[in-house]
């Protein structure tokens, strides 16, 4: 008998650990924050977060820096050290799938467009926008 009352408070300790464990687990996920805010007809797409977690550079149709211009698709940036956030538009062309270095410093990105005037068969060719 003596067995089974201390197989049961093993059992029952090993729950209780599992428990605090799952809870504490789901306790420390980091929170969701709303970087962008844009119209239902807007698109933000291919995010990419820099090493240190303070910059993300992406494409969207929307104006986020607010200096008008075309309606298509442009790469931004982000500076997530602030609340909102604040937007660098990294060009007039279609950038696809910016890419942002691990320190932040620099935005490689493929365009068929000609951004700096070297690009006029418009082949799809990569660039690297220095910030």
């Amino acid at each position: 008998m003596r067995r089974i009352t201390l197989f049961a408070a093993l059992l029952l300790l090993s729950l209780v650990v599992c428990a605090l464990y799952t809870r504490g687990a789901f306790m420390q996920s980091a929170p969701v924050r709303r970087v962008t805010q844009t119209t239902e007809d807007k698109l933000n797409l291919n995010p990419t977060l820099s090493g240190d977690g303070l910059q993300v550079a992406f494409e969207s149709n929307a104006d986020l820096s607010g200096t008008g211009g075309i309606s298509g698709f442009r790469a931004f940036r982000a500076s997530l050290d602030t609340e909102p956030a604040s937007f660098s538009q990294l060009g007039v062309a279609r950038a696809v799938a910016p890419a942002i270095s691990q320190d932040g410093s620099a935005v490689a990105f493929a365009s068929k467009e000609n951004p700096l005037g070297t690009n006029a068969d418009g082949n799809s060719e990569i660039f690297l926008y220095a910030l």
